[in-house]
């Protein structure tokens, strides 16, 4: 049997990104000035798909420990949709 191929979730820059892990993690491993960029353009393209990228990628960070949450949320500029930033 074949094995199946992930499904992704969104696509930006030519990368299929399965999941919003994938993607957090891919700004956290990218230089300051690369990471920024990076989180900037995936905040552009995906604010065109839905209304509510904001708070869904605002709550995936509240996933992650206090020192990559604060750079996460500097990142994206977003805020988690219940606690803000400061939590």
């Amino acid at each position: 049997m074949a094995k199946k191929e992930k499904e992704y979730v969104f696509e930006w820059g030519g990368v299929k990104y399965i999941s919003f892990p994938e993607t957090l993690n891919k700004a956290l491993s990218l230089p300051a000035k690369d990471a920024k960029k990076f989180a900037d353009g995936f905040m552009k393209g995906y604010r065109k798909l839905t209304k509510f990228a904001d708070s869904n990628v605002g709550y995936m960070i509240g996933y992650y420990g206090d020192k990559e949450r604060r750079k996460l949320h500097k990142l994206f500029n977003v805020d988690h949709p219940v606690f803000g930033r400061d939590y």
